[in-house]
């Protein structure tokens, strides 16, 4: 948590200290996918075996809070649209919520919220516990790098979940939200699901994809980072595990807004 007076008062160091951090979550994020892909020949197995585990992990294991969330979010969405529809008598309302509220903005940023509490939290505390055991001490000593076998793997692994979540979401959060329409509204199937086309596009589709894959590298390259910050003591597991969930949090709706801002333009 940010001192408010160490801020005021020391303001360069402050700023010192978040830029150092900065260059070395960036530094962390560009060696790792260099070097997988550098020695991408060497460890195959191995590297091929991470990157499957922390799609399980991540991806498969979390379809069924993304789909929940998805499905009342898109009902949520939907009950808006039919009480504007109803308002103002146009039903193509549905695809412009759909297009700008459920696709383009919601589906991504409610992903990676999830993402963070979830699989953020346990990639931090794996290596937090690996650096308290002296694994990482182990397997540099075997001469493996760290970044090639640990940090690049997750990495990948966890920006394909990402956006195959996002996705995923989505897809649920339409089906979710058609229920209200046909009850409220009378729309059928066929008229719904082309409103809802004819209203996204290739380029809100790429809109999406954009922001799920930089979400995800956001999430993990810090998470990464904040686990390989723990000590020697396991009091300090759950200390750097939070931090990094805060500064995953505070950089993806920075970067959020970023894009959201330039999609726009």
């Amino acid at each position: 948590m940010i001192k408010l007076s160490n801020v005021v008062i020391y303001p360069w160091n402050w700023i010192k200290r978040k830029s150092n951090n900065a260059i070395a979550i960036i530094t962390i994020m560009m060696t790792s996918l260099w070097h997988v892909y550098k020695y991408r020949k060497k460890g195959q197995a191995l590297i091929k075996n991470t990157i499957y585990k922390q799609i399980l992990f991540t991806g498969w294991d979390g379809l069924k809070v993304i789909g929940f969330v998805a499905f009342l979010i898109g009902a949520v969405v939907f009950i808006i649209g039919s009480t504007i529809s109803q308002t103002i008598g146009a039903k193509q309302v549905y695809g412009i919520l759909a297009k700008y509220v459920l696709i383009r903005e919601l589906a991504p940023l409610i992903t990676a919220i999830i993402l963070i509490a979830r699989s953020g939290t346990a990639i931090a505390t794996e290596i937090g516990n690996m650096k308290v055991n002296n694994e990482i001490e182990v397997l540099r000593s075997l001469g493996i790098d760290i970044r090639h076998y640990i940090v690049g793997p997750r990495i990948i692994g966890f920006m394909i979940s990402t956006l195959g979540l996002t996705l995923y979401f989505v897809f649920i959060g339409i089906a979710g939200g058609y229920i209200i329409p046909y009850f409220i509204a009378d729309l059928r199937l066929e008229a719904y699901i082309t409103v809802i086309f004819s209203s996204v596009s290739l380029y809100d589709i790429g809109v999406v994809i954009l922001k799920s894959l930089v979400f995800g590298l956001i999430i993990s390259t810090i998470s990464c980072y904040n686990g390989f910050l723990v000590g020697r003591s396991s009091t300090e597991v759950p200390i750097y595990s939070t931090r990094g969930v805060v500064s995953s949090l505070n950089i993806c709706f920075l970067t959020y807004a970023y894009l959201t801002a330039l999609s726009y333009i």
